[in-house]
């Protein structure tokens, strides 16, 4: 059963940890923490499983390349969210999926986007089943990397960057 990215289950996810972007303070314990990210064919809810990291990290060149694909799409603020990549560090990310919780340097650019999620990208999953990447922005700093099936099951093998559709919304 596919939800369209509208559904009640978006609005149980935007209360969610990860959405709201705290962190914990630098060298406090790493926890996993789990958040909503919808609900399967059953109606049952699925979860990220977010972990802190005790130091935010560069990004991976997969990371990277990501960023950069979402950001291929031209839309309100885009070139302050491309400047803004250069400083962009993961300061969390999922245990059972490709999410990572973003942090930026305090004196980057804000970026003047017209939503918190100015564009997406979408794939599929090996066995066809539509995944979805966000980028969520927030006062106008990359703020996280948000990864979900429409079906809220855990992501069998993450598509290629390049077979990504962009599209701004």
């Amino acid at each position: 059963m596919s939800r369209p990215i509208g559904s009640d289950c978006l609005a149980d996810r935007v209360n969610c940890a990860f959405r709201r972007n705290r962190h914990r303070p630098l060298g406090a314990p790493s926890i996993a923490r789990k958040c909503l990210t919808g609900r399967d064919e059953e109606g049952v809810h699925q979860m990220h499983e977010i972990r802190d990291l005790p130091v935010p990290r560069p990004l991976v060149d997969e990371e990277r390349l990501l960023l950069d694909r979402l950001l291929t799409r031209d839309f309100p603020g885009r070139d302050a969210l491309k400047d803004q990549l250069r400083s962009v560090r993961v300061a969390a990310d999922c245990l059972t999926c490709a999410s990572r919780e973003l942090t930026v340097a305090s004196k980057v650019t804000r970026a003047g986007v017209a939503r918190r999620i100015p564009v997406e990208a979408m794939g599929a999953d090996e066995d066809g089943v539509p995944i979805h990447v966000l980028l969520h922005v927030v006062d106008g700093a990359i703020s996280s990397v948000e990864v979900f099936r429409d079906d809220g099951r855990e992501i069998r093998r993450m598509p290629s960057v390049d077979s990504l559709d962009v599209v701004a919304i």
